[in-house]
């Protein structure tokens, strides 16, 4: 049987990934994963922050989603006039008479 300190440097294991992606919950899981691989388990305390204890179930009523907060109007209201366009027109040309 291989030591779990030589598996995980010999396979270069990140040990997170890999128990989530073996779907590896708790220790005993661990170690019959690890058992069916040919491989020593590790004593509970060298891996046991990889495993997050079970939460407690409420027995309460979920609470109720907090209301969105009221839409706020603009600090500053904007303009709703056009400006006008000035045309400048150009001077017309005296017609020369041509002589």
């Amino acid at each position: 049987m291989l030591s779990w300190n030589y598996y995980i440097r010999r396979k270069r294991l990140n040990v997170k990934e890999w128990l989530s992606s073996r779907n590896i919950r708790d220790y005993d899981v661990l170690c019959n994963t690890l058992e069916s691989l040919g491989v020593e388990a590790p004593p509970l305390n060298e891996v046991s922050h990889y495993f997050v204890p079970a939460q407690k179930v409420s027995i309460h009523a979920p609470k109720k989603p907090a209301s969105p907060a009221p839409k706020r109007n603009p600090a500053v209201k904007s303009s709703t006039k056009k400006k006008s366009k000035t045309v400048i027109s150009k001077a017309k040309k005296k017609p020369t008479v041509g002589a």
